[in-house]
């Protein structure tokens, strides 16, 4: 008996889930990895301290996910709350990129707690778009393709952003802190920044280590706008016509 062929409706679900999940996974992993960063090198604060300022993404998506989850349950649709993660991440990722020397607590906690919510209303609707199209058998196989994407978004574009802000602090060095061996200060890390540094360069290094963190978030911040390209893209599926075929 030949295999059932997917529908192109399950195929355009498919393709904008996988983008809209690497691009909402990309831009996450970054953040997560130059947040604590940020606060090492440009706040000064201890690495286990630099943990503790994350807190408000995270605190942020957990009962968001939740909600969510219940509205697209209560609503049927779950593309609503895909465009609204887009938006979401995209306005918290532009604010983290006006990072500067001198941003204050209640800027950096509320930047953090709009992108955090944008991130837990986004995060599980992929998983339900592909399993409001599949059959019930398929759908463990076809989670596979989303679990890649995931994986793939988190894996390369951290990659990415490093690259982006390793070659902004080598350059903004060389061109603005001529005191300063780059070298040095890409091997002392965030955390010894401050202690490798001579005091009389320390200013004018962090500033360019700065804007070589804004650079790095910028990646992130580009993700987030093409999250909308599978957001707009996606099908509007009802989840309550799937449960009420289930039971026919």
């Amino acid at each position: 008996m030949e295999a059932a062929r997917p529908s192109n409706s399950s195929s355009l679900v498919f393709s904008s889930s996988g983008a809209f999940l690497m691009c909402l996974t990309g831009s996450h992993n970054v953040l997560t990895y130059y947040l604590p960063i940020y606060f090492q090198a440009i706040k000064g604060v201890a690495a286990a301290s630099s943990a503790l300022y994350g807190l408000p993404l995270i605190v942020s998506v957990i009962p968001v996910s939740i909600i969510s989850g219940v509205a697209v349950t209560v609503m049927g649709y779950y593309t609503p709350f895909i465009i609204l993660s887009s938006v979401l991440v995209t306005a918290g990722t532009g604010l983290l990129s006006t990072f500067t020397l001198y941003t204050r607590a209640e800027q950096w906690i509320g930047f953090q707690a709009i992108y955090g919510l944008g991130l837990g209303v986004g995060t599980h609707q992929p998983l339900v778009a592909a399993q409001t199209v599949l059959s019930h058998e398929d759908i463990p196989l076809g989670m596979a393709p989303l679990v890649f994407f995931q994986t793939l978004g988190g894996a390369v574009f951290v990659s990415v952003a490093q690259n982006v802000f390793t070659n902004r602090l080598r350059v903004g060095l060389i061109s603005q802190v001529s005191g300063v061996d780059p070298a040095t200060v890409l091997s002392s890390g965030a955390a010894n920044l401050r202690s490798t540094v001579d005091p009389e360069f320390l200013s004018a290094v962090l500033v360019v280590y700065n804007e070589a963190l804004v650079s790095a978030i910028q990646v992130a911040l580009g993700l987030a706008c093409l999250s909308f390209v599978g957001a707009f893209v996606m099908e509007w599926k009802s989840v309550k016509l799937k449960a009420a075929q289930k039971h026919t």
